[in-house]
């Protein structure tokens, strides 16, 4: 089980997200672009089933579109650093600067509160 497709809860959040800020003009929610519509993944603690449900709503043709396209790009990404084969060294390496770089980012948007209220709600 990964992060492509359409499966999951997949539209929600960019929409919710979206509508909980508004915009500049005052409306009460914006729509996500489907350029900024990006695969993501709620987890729980239900085991996969054998087969992938089909989603409950089908997104729109431009943002499932939208959404292979990024899913296409994401895999050609982790085949080619795959390819590279590097050594345990420099793999430790490229894994801790990901990593810092991703929690930089987390701290920049304000995204950690959502992983620590994620954490939170599975503590409980």
């Amino acid at each position: 089980g990964g992060g492509g497709g359409g499966g999951g809860a997949g539209g929600v959040g960019g929409a919710a997200g979206a509508a909980a800020g508004g915009d500049a003009d005052g409306a009460p929610f914006t729509l996500l672009p489907p350029s900024a519509y990006l695969p993501f993944h709620v987890p729980h603690d239900i085991p996969p089933a054998e087969e992938e449900a089909p989603p409950v709503v089908e997104l729109p043709a431009e943002y499932a579109s939208a959404l292979e396209s990024c899913v296409r790009e994401m895999d050609a990404f982790s085949h080619q650093l795959a390819a590279l084969q590097p050594s345990e060294g420099v793999r430790g390496e490229v894994t801790n600067l990901l990593q810092s770089r991703f929690k930089d980012w987390l701290l920049r948007t304000g995204n950690m509160r959502q992983i620590t209220d994620l954490l939170a709600a599975e503590g409980a």
